[in-house]
């Protein structure tokens, strides 16, 4: 599925000009674009979005409110705000509300395009994750359901005094290498998510340095 972006602006030449150049770096991305609080809202009721890039301060809304909104439902959406009139106050505001990013206008291209690539990378760690955790779910199912039938095995193995013990001792073992099998498959997945884990934590870390860093400039 191909990732996608809602711009959020009252500013139409920003309108226009930012998914021409994102057409140009990030052709795989699908650009939607918004310059009232009412469509705004409406595009994020319609669909999921990789992630958004808004402008803080609106006529109609600021950044804060659509966030807020956001939030509702698309817990993980990384949001980039863009403002004119940033500060270390606003910075702290926004990070201190989730916000992945925050970039002072003016801003050259290349910053947005490396912001939004961080991004996006983020978010498919987050999709990594979500379906690692799914997996370690169906394992543990799994496990569950092996050890259920090594005890039902342990207790037919007690009770048959005949040849069918036999039978009962290779279920047995074979339940018994299953059952194995998936506790490494459990520790496996573990060690995938804490890597994920980490690399997420890296990239959401970096890009609050370099925000840290581009207001701290302005000064």
């Amino acid at each position: 599925m191909r990732p996608n972006a809602l711009i959020v602006d009252d500013d139409l030449c920003t309108l226009e000009i930012l998914p021409a150049v994102l057409g140009l770096h990030l052709p795989s991305l699908i650009v939607d674009t918004s310059s009232s609080r009412k469509a705004a809202f409406e595009h994020i009721d319609a669909k999921s979005y990789s992630v958004v890039v808004a402008e803080i301060d609106m006529p109609d809304m600021d950044g804060f409110s659509l966030l807020a909104k956001m939030r509702v439902s698309e817990t993980e959406t990384p949001v980039i705000f863009m403002s004119g009139g940033a500060s270390v106050g606003l910075v702290q505001r926004a990070f201190g509300a989730g916000v992945f990013d925050l970039l002072p206008k003016p801003f050259r291209r290349e910053t947005l395009i490396a912001s939004l690539f961080q991004a996006l990378r983020a978010q498919g760690i987050r999709r990594d994750m979500y379906a690692t955790d799914q997996r370690l779910v169906r394992v543990h199912h799994r496990l569950r359901r092996l050890e259920s039938e090594l005890t039902a095995l342990r207790s037919q193995a007690v009770r048959l005094l005949n040849p069918r013990v036999a039978e009962a001792a290779i279920l047995h073992s074979r339940a018994l290498a299953g059952w194995n099998q998936s506790k490494a498959l459990i520790e496996e997945i573990r060690k995938q998510r804490r890597v994920l884990r980490q690399a997420l934590r890296a990239i959401t870390e970096s890009a609050c340095r370099e925000a840290w860093a581009r207001v701290r400039g302005l000064g």
